[in-house]
């Protein structure tokens, strides 16, 4: 059960900063500015989009699928925000 509870959580992050990168791609982002990048902020639409998507697979799992197929939705969450890190690291 708590195993369940710290998925949960970590879907919650996965919406949080999905909805954050959506919602705030038009503003600056640590020293870049979208605005004026606009491959940053496709970069950042993509990688809300996907978290987001994440999210949702990761609810229908956590209800509906076993705790093993949680996994998927623990790795697909690291490696998308660990790509943005890398790719985000490469601009600067």
């Amino acid at each position: 059960m708590l195993i369940k509870l710290l998925i949960a959580l970590f879907i919650l992050i996965l919406f949080i900063l999905g909805t954050f990168l959506l919602f705030n791609r038009e503003q600056p982002f640590f020293i870049y500015q979208p605005h004026n990048l606009k491959a940053i902020q496709r970069l950042m639409t993509i990688t809300a989009c996907l978290l987001i998507i994440v999210g949702i697979i990761g609810i229908i799992i956590l209800f509906i699928g076993s705790l093993e197929l949680n996994l998927i939705t623990l790795v697909a969450g690291s490696l998308i925000v660990g790509l943005f890190a890398v790719f985000i690291a490469c601009w600067g």
